[in-house]
């Protein structure tokens, strides 16, 4: 019997169409291999439409991909409003319902994974079958280019498959940093295109951001600074935001090259190569003479597959300099001594076969390796047959001729006949921006010419030049990769740049081999990026092929614009200025919580930059100018438990500080400790002791909290582990400290980390993360005032604010917006709320942060302090009013 995994009841409103387009079109990205319609249209009832998994027998972990995928596309098919969507012509047949069936059980998700579907559109209901939960994923990205901005579908048949298993992008976080949201976007994106493995180049000369349980010090020291990191908590969460996805993340070290100096800063001592004179391409290569750095190698790399999953592992080798090596006098040594010579051949062979062993016995999977790169000069015979090919140019540095992919099409062909599989990278660098259109007249976007269509020649396709009468094995040619190297872009271009280049590549690689008709694919392909731009995605116009005034899409823009949000300077409260006395936090510390006594502020808990969670409370007493102190030195005890993501509220009448919930340290110091807190720590500052403890009514993390008055403190939002999806909390914990008891109410919405402050009458609860498929920055503000919950809204949406209340003002600083709500300014506003006139106005931070804390006293005149937080953890920023 058929057994309903998940119904969703939706409503939902109708999209405007892109110029040019009809609901008589059909125009899907990519193209299907076998697409079969009619002219018979269905009427979509959008308001109670359903997505139904037929499969029993289903493992859990597929179970929940799906309900995340059904609960997805409800969102992208039917945005969701309170009205009945305008329908068309009443007199269509309906279709209610997507009923999906599933084969295979199994959530593994690896190159061999099928994703082939089968989706049927008929009157009443459509069908979806797959093999797999990542086959049932691609055919609901099929459906909801079907569905048209009038909610009306064709009656339609489409079978579907890749053409190739390895569909991929690469990103670079080592030149530039890019934010884990962006990342969780730019993976959203892949599926959206249908692509399947993301190549993470995470670590590169200029820095090291990946967090090393094992050698901390590789990101402490390597990184940019301590926020431009990717802890394992980070790397954990976007490989399952991947497989939830269908996207398997597979990460790059390159080495021996490419580590100077980032790999030596942290790095074991002699781990990279001394050189009387610089390397002529400045990669510093590792030193392979020694032992040390084999065992260094053994237990990094076994770090990494603890928190990567998958069969492959990316070891890079390519440009790997002779010349350090050459000019090393220990090298040059233990080659003599080794019976090398002067061959410095076999010291790079040396290597690679010691690599590779690493890479198969400790990491248990195959290589991936570019190509030109170290691998070249080994006997191929040496070579792991399960290893892969980056072919990025001609093997080994052959000539070719001028025809655009000859070089590849050699190196493939020498690649695949000694039995070795192989992707494409040739000539798909998206950094690269000079490549000439179809004609050849042209470089770069002329007019309307979009540089993407330059994937569509013959040229780059990934069987290009391979010669059977040389061996060559068509079969192992696995797929293609686009490659966005990060010397030029960041989270400020990186989307645009990529996108929708990168979705020719990915219509080469999933479509049939003749799918190259630039003239049939520009009209499918502006409506996907328009689709890419109401899905939220920063996608960049492709201008048009047919250009002129003549040309059928000569008005190449999209009538839902980007949701860009920008918020123009305004000018802050009169007096309002960046001043006050110079304090820094020890330890140096994020998700710091912070409250103001007379003229002692409090910083208490944290992270550190490390990752380690704190029981420290720094005091700063302003009338002995910023004097600080500590209670682990000047009070029985710190926290009853260490730990970050707590609140703090102060009563100043009572000389009360309140310290509720947050994230528990795991450790040897507390062994009993779970991972959510509930209990309330309170010091008294007139006593300077700490008081018994209280109990919040629900344990929960990264909540805020806020005083109201000379007795009541408040307890609002946070996240709450393992709750199945109802982790982001509403309850309002409320304690009146003159009469004991503790009452309750909830938030107009369920959200963490958001900010809160009160002034006279009014308690306010602002921004803060909100539940979706991203990191979404919420702009609800929760008012409760005289006893009564209102709402009004932020001018920035964000969460990860920190606030405080000076007079009548209440400030709302810092902050991140997330991946739809993406603002470039979040980190550094400070919203001020004039709580007489509800009117808004700011000023800016000189160092743009999230996760800081905020205080104010009345003290030096009036100050309103932002303290820790993003680049720099002891940053201190004081807004003297």
């Amino acid at each position: 019997m058929a057994v309903p995994l998940v119904l969703f009841t939706i409503t939902a409103t109708a999209l405007p169409p892109a110029p040019g387009y009809s609901p008589e079109d059909v125009l899907i990205w990519p193209k299907p291999q076998q697409h079969s319609y009619t002219t018979t249209r269905y009427r979509v009832l959008a308001n109670s439409f359903s997505f139904t998994l037929l499969s029993t027998k289903l493992e859990e972990k597929s179970e929940a991909i799906l309900a995340s995928g059904f609960e997805r596309y409800r969102a992208i098919c039917f945005p969701g409003l309170s009205v009945e969507p305008p329908n068309g012509d009443s007199a269509l047949e309906t279709v209610s319902g997507l009923f999906v069936t599933v084969v295979n059980a199994s959530a593994s998700l690896s190159l061999e994974t099928s994703e082939k579907y089968t989706l049927t559109v008929s009157a009443g209901n459509a069908t979806l079958t797959a093999d797999t939960v990542f086959g049932a994923l691609r055919g609901l990205e099929t459906f909801s280019q079907l569905l048209q901005p009038d909610f009306t579908i064709r009656e339609s048949t489409v079978n579907d498959w890749p053409r190739f298993p390895f569909r991929a992008t690469m990103i670079d976080t080592s030149r530039h940093y890019l934010p884990v949201s962006l990342i969780q976007a730019h993976i959203d994106t892949m599926a959206y295109n249908k692509m399947n493995v993301l190549h993470w180049h995470i670590t590169d000369s200029p820095s090291f951001p990946f967090v090393s349980t094992a050698f901390p010090d590789l990101s402490e020291k390597g990184a940019f600074s301590a926020t431009h990191v990717y802890s394992p908590e980070n790397v954990a969460g976007l490989v399952d935001y991947g497989l939830t996805r269908g996207v398997i993340i597979l990460p790059e070290f390159d080495s021996p090259g490419h580590t100077f100096p980032s790999w030596g800063l942290g790095g074991p001592p002699d781990l990279l190569t001394a050189c009387p004179s610089p390397s002529t391409d400045n990669t510093g290569p590792l030193r392979v003479d020694r032992d040390e750095t084999y065992a260094f190698l053994q237990t990094l790399l076994d770090d990494v597959a603890t928190v990567f999953p998958g069969e492959l592992f990316h070891a890079g080798g390519d440009e790997v300099s002779f010349e350090c090596w050459k000019s090393n006098k220990d090298v040059m040594a233990w080659m003599a001594s080794h019976g090398m010579g002067s061959n410095l051949t076999m010291l790079n062979n040396y290597y690679a076969q010691r690599l590779l062993t690493i890479v198969s016995s400790t990491m248990n999977r195959s290589a991936m390796l570019w190509r030109p790169g170290m691998a070249d000069l080994l006997d191929q015979a040496l070579i792991p047959q399960g290893t892969v090919f980056d072919v990025y140019g001609p093997y080994p540095k052959e000539q070719g001729t001028s025809v655009p992919g000859s070089d590849y099409g050699k190196a493939a062909t020498r690649t695949t006949a000694a039995g070795h599989r192989v992707v494409r990278s040739a000539g798909m660098y998206l950094d690269q921006l000079c490549d000439p259109d179809p004609d050849g007249r042209h470089k770069g976007t002329y007019w309307g010419f979009f540089q993407g269509w330059i994937y569509y020649n013959s040229s780059h396709d990934p069987l290009f030049g391979l010669d059977p009468t040389l061996g060559a094995r068509p079969e192992l040619v696995i797929g293609a990769k686009a490659n966005m190297w990060g010397e030029h872009v960041d989270a400020a271009n990186f989307m645009p740049r990529v996108w929708p280049r990168a979705s020719v590549i990915a219509e080469r690689v999933w479509s049939a081999v003749n799918v190259t008709n630039v003239t049939e694919a520009e009209p499918r392909l502006h409506e996907f990026r328009c689709r890419l731009v109401r899905r939220g995605i920063a996608a960049a116009p492709i201008g048009s092929f047919n250009f002129g005034e003549d040309g059928p899409y000569h008005k190449c823009y999209c009538r839902t614009e980007l949701n860009f949000q920008y918020a123009p300077p305004a000018p802050p409260p009169p007096g309002l200025v960046l001043d006050g006395p110079t304090m820094s936090l020890i330890p140096p510390r994020r998700e710091v919580a912070a409250a103001a006594v007379g003229s002692v502020l409090l910083f208490a808990g944290g992270m550190s930059t490390t990752g380690e969670v704190t029981d420290a409370v720094d005091l700063f007493d302003l009338a002995r100018g910023g004097e600080r102190t500590s209670l682990t030195l000047a009070a029985p005890r710190a926290l009853s438990a260490g730990r970050s993501f707590l609140a703090v509220a102060a009563l100043e009448k009572e000389g009360l500080v309140f310290f509720g919930g947050g994230e528990l340290a795991e450790d040897e110091k507390h062994p009993e400790n779970s991972a959510d807190a509930d209990v309330v720590d309170i010091w008294s500052v007139d006593k300077h002791a700490w008081l018994p403890t209280a109990k919040l009514t629900v344990g929960r993390k990264k909540l805020s909290a806020t005083s109201l008055g000379d007795e009541l403190v408040l307890f609002a939002g946070g996240f709450r582990s393992n709750m199945e999806g109802q982790g982001y909390r509403r309850e309002v914990d409320i304690f009146n400290v003159t009469s004991g008891i503790w009452s309750s109410a909830v938030l107009a919405q369920g959200r963490m980390r958001l900010a809160s402050a009160a002034s006279g009458n009014c308690a306010v609860f602002a921004g803060g993360e909100v539940n979706t498929t991203n990191n979404d920055g919420s702009g609800i503000v929760d008012l409760y005032c005289d006893g009564q919950w209102s709402v009004t809204e932020l001018s920035i949406r964000r969460y990860e604010l920190a606030s405080a209340a000076l007079g009548k003002y209440l400030y709302f600083g810092g902050g991140n917006g997330g991946v739809r709500n993406f603002n470039p300014l979040a980190g550094s506003r400070v919203d001020v709320l004039d709580t007489t006139t509800l009117e808004w106005s700011h000023i800016d931070l000189p160092t743009p942060r999230d996760r800081l804390g905020a205080v104010s006293t009345l003290e030096n005149g009036g100050l309103v302090c932002f303290s820790g937080g993003g680049v720099d953890g002891a940053l201190i920023d004081c807004l003297h009013t």
